[in-house]
């Protein structure tokens, strides 16, 4: 907590949610602060430093200045050129960490009204809104179902994201504070470095130059470690708001795959019932050709057969449609439970209580040589099919 003469105190809080100008006056002012007047006055007299920070037209105009000169050697201008550079680069990190610092912030206030309208997750019953039904053509429920299942692929790739994301920022807190940690030290460092004398060889604009470096370093660790915190203020509510997000994709993927589901058993039906009138159609030909001619009769008792063979495939074909449902139900399952557990070794490591929890859940895992016989079944079933 920092004080103000006068005025009370000044929270961690206040400090990380103040506007990018005044927070870069801050830092500023907060370096002058570290600096004791007996130092200052001896860099003034040696290294004339500016009264504000150095802005990057300033180091923009010294880098072409220099490399356009001549009367420099050129061990002496490279060392300029690259303090130049570096000083530019901390005034560019400084402000991406002030524009990430500033999305934190509209997350944290943005997240409140997202979370309620993500919550509400009243729709209308999932076969409600089809507008498809048994006496539609075939080729229409596909179009309609071929639809759907394209929304479930995207809803679900949303639903994944938003798992791994939520387990990301689970995982921050830890490797944010190790960071503010760093944070902290560097800059004790560059303090340091700025209360030392500069060398005696060194000119007065290799001197400027590395204070402005030292000046522009310290600003992009306070601006960094600004925005760390604000990312751990804010990390409550991104988290429900992500949360929010992930059981409402949840929603939506039961919600479309009943939809799916349906239109699934509803093109089967039509094939079925497809089969059934055909076989009938058959057995009514054979019956009209009965006697006719020998030829006739023949082709008649093969269509029959034939079509018995088709009706039989369309039922096959509908037993694969359930076990594929199935076996991908089961994958997204098991991915799922890999990803956390992934997480959760990751964020805390091997212990005796996880590797135990690992071992009850392998022998929850299905047989995977069942599956793999399963799998050359329905490939062979295919073949004779096509």
């Amino acid at each position: 907590m920092a004080r103000c003469h006068g005025e009370g105190t000044v929270t961690v809080q206040a400090i990380i949610r103040l506007s990018p100008f005044c927070f870069v006056l801050f830092c500023v002012l907060g370096l002058a602060a570290f600096l004791s007047p007996a130092v200052a006055e001896t860099d003034a007299e040696q290294n004339p430093a500016p009264s504000t920070l150095v802005t990057a037209e300033i180091l923009e105009s010294k880098i072409a200045e220099v490399e356009a000169t001549t009367k420099i050697p050129d061990e002496v201008r490279s060392g300029l050129i690259e303090l130049y550079r570096k000083a530019l680069s901390n005034l560019q990190t400084a402000s991406s960490n002030e524009e990430a610092a500033a999305s934190f912030d509209r997350a944290f206030n943005a997240a409140p009204a997202q979370i309620a309208a993500l919550q509400d997750l009243s729709v209308p019953p999932p076969l409600e809104t089809l507008g498809v039904e048994l006496a539609t053509p075939r080729l229409e429920i596909e179009q309609v179902l071929q639809k759907e299942q394209a929304d479930l692929a995207a809803v679900s790739a949303r639903r994944a994201d938003f798992q791994r994301r939520l387990t990301y920022n689970q995982n921050q807190p830890t490797a944010i504070s190790r960071r503010l940690g760093e944070a902290w030290l560097e800059q004790e460092t560059v303090v340091a470095e700025l209360k030392s004398p500069p060398l005696a060889d060194q000119g007065a604009a290799f001197s400027q130059a590395r204070r402005w470096n030292l000046e522009t370093r310290y600003v992009a660790l306070s601006s960094e470690i600004n925005m760390l915190n604000q990312e751990l203020l804010s990390q409550p509510r991104r988290l429900k708001l992500l949360k929010a997000k992930l059981d409402k994709a949840d929603a939506r993927v039961v919600w479309i795959g009943t939809r799916v589901k349906a239109l699934s058993e509803l093109v089967n039906r039509k094939r079925q019932l497809e089969a059934a009138m055909t076989v009938v159609q058959a057995e009514a030909t054979r019956q009209e050709t009965s006697g006719l001619d020998p030829l006739l009769d023949r082709l008649a008792v093969q269509n029959a057969e034939l079509t018995r063979t088709l009706t039989q495939v369309a039922t096959d074909l509908d037993a694969l449609n359930r076990d594929e449902t199935e076996a991908n139900q089961l994958a997204k399952r098991v991915t799922a439970d890999y990803r956390d557990i992934k997480g959760a070794v990751e964020a805390s490591g091997l212990s005796r209580g996880l590797g135990q929890l690992l071992f009850k859940h392998r022998k929850s895992l299905p047989d995977a040589q069942l599956y793999t016989r399963q799998a050359h079944d329905r490939e062979q079933l295919i073949a004779e099919v096509g």
